[in-house]
């Protein structure tokens, strides 16, 4: 029996994750080019060095709960996992705490809905902003949630309902990113949208992009100014927008390019760049990859290749580090006789960029064999995997414990 028709596809292949990407989307073939619509010069990149050497150690203490695909954040030195799947498979309100001393304390407040995979912002005075994610079974039917929550996890009965503003559909909504301190942004089709924290009425005037994005992800860059980046709607291919919300203006890079992703995620690469990370090619399957995107040059080029072992990816999860890019992800072997339907294995990358315009992509070595962990940077080249699953005898098994992993020691030739 192939493991992931039983519990992979439970665990929601429809599913946009709120650190990780899952199997949807449509393919892109990127070329570089710069704003007069040029080719730009080909980026040299450094020969890959594979291997990456990472020591795992496992955290004292265990979630009250098992859930995977659940929504996780730093608050102030605590650790707080919102929702996620539960063992049946059905979508959980629950809040999760852990102290900055390292212990669990018992599950008091719970969100609005029950939640998997929703987007979190961190704002002032501990407070939450939720957003998004599935509800139901996935055994049965999973639900999108098109609206949010605003909550104090630590204060049982504080979270407050979200709604979009009457008429819209938030249903191909970005990521939600802080612009202020009570003030948070999304877009959806050819809008900025905002919502006030601090006021009653919640929503302000939107921003017109000048473009419909399908399947947008919204990253800010150093100096405030937001980048929007998704597939046009008008047929005009990978599009990036640029938004200055303080003055309500955005500017459409003057052409976009041939493709489209879908289900990508945004992050900030020192340097001032973007990398773009999630599905971006099409072949004879949907295939991973990654984008990297200049402000500088306005271009759109295609980003370091995966050092895959194996078929190709079927699952990603990200997060910016102070190096660049930290990913982990499952990897379906080649079938082959004695294989047909080959078992995916935890595995994940480094992708490192520097100011001066060098990328490499370093693959970590003996991963532990989870499936689908929460992921959360912890300190310089360490990272927390949170839960996960793994298969034994009996099947499927959810964990309740965190790794913790340290990556790159004795690196050679870094």
């Amino acid at each position: 029996m192939h493991e992931d028709a039983n519990v992979i596809t439970r665990i929601a292949w429809s599913i946009l994750g709120t650190v990780g990407v899952f199997g949807l989307g449509l393919g892109v073939q990127v070329c570089a080019q710069d704003s007069s619509g040029k080719d730009a010069p080909a980026a040299t990149e450094p020969p890959r060095v594979l291997g990456l050497p990472v020591r795992i150690d496992e955290l004292p203490g265990a979630m009250n709960l098992k859930v995977i695909e659940g929504g996780v954040v730093r608050q102030d030195e605590w650790l707080v996992v919102l929702g996620g799947m539960q063992e049946d498979f059905t979508a959980s309100p629950s809040i999760q705490l852990r102290t900055p001393k390292g212990e669990w304390r018992p599950i008091g407040a719970r969100m609005l809905e029950a939640r998997i995979n929703p987007w979190i912002v961190a704002l002032g005075d501990d407070r939450l902003f939720v957003w998004g994610g599935y509800g139901g079974s996935a055994e049965t039917e999973l639900i999108q949630l098109v609206d949010g929550e605003l909550l104090k996890p630590q204060v049982a009965g504080s979270a407050r309902s979200i709604t979009p503003p009457p008429g819209m559909d938030f249903s191909d909504a970005s990521n939600p990113i802080q612009l202020s301190d009570d003030v948070v942004g999304l877009v959806v089709n050819d809008h900025l949208h905002r919502y006030d924290t601090g006021r009653e009425s919640g929503w302000l005037e939107p921003i017109a992009l000048g473009r419909s994005l399908q399947g947008p992800t919204l990253a800010t860059s150093q100096d405030g100014t937001l980048l929007a980046c998704g597939t046009d709607r008008s047929g005009g291919g990978v599009q990036v927008v640029e938004i200055d919300h303080q003055n309500s203006t955005s500017v459409a890079w003057p052409k976009g390019t041939e493709g489209s992703v879908l289900g990508g995620r945004l992050h900030r690469l020192p340097g001032g760049r973007f990398l773009l990370i999630g599905w971006t090619r099409v072949g004879t399957g949907i295939e991973s990859g990654t984008i990297v995107i200049d402000p500088a040059r306005r271009s759109v080029e295609a980003g370091p290749e995966f050092p895959l072992q194996g078929d190709r990816l079927n699952w990603i999860s990200s997060q910016p580090v102070s190096e660049g890019v930290l990913v982990v992800a499952s990897e379906l072997a080649e079938p082959n006789s004695t294989q047909p339907t080959p078992r995916p294995s935890p595995v994940g990358f480094l992708i490192r960029a520097t100011p001066e315009g060098t990328m490499r992509i370093w693959r970590l070595s003996d991963l532990p064999p989870r499936r689908r962990p929460m992921l959360i940077p912890h300190g310089r080249r360490s990272a927390e995997l949170l839960g996960g699953y793994r298969f034994g005898p009996r099947g499927a098994s959810m964990e309740t414990t965190a790794l913790l992993v340290n990556y790159g020691t004795g690196l050679v030739g870094d």
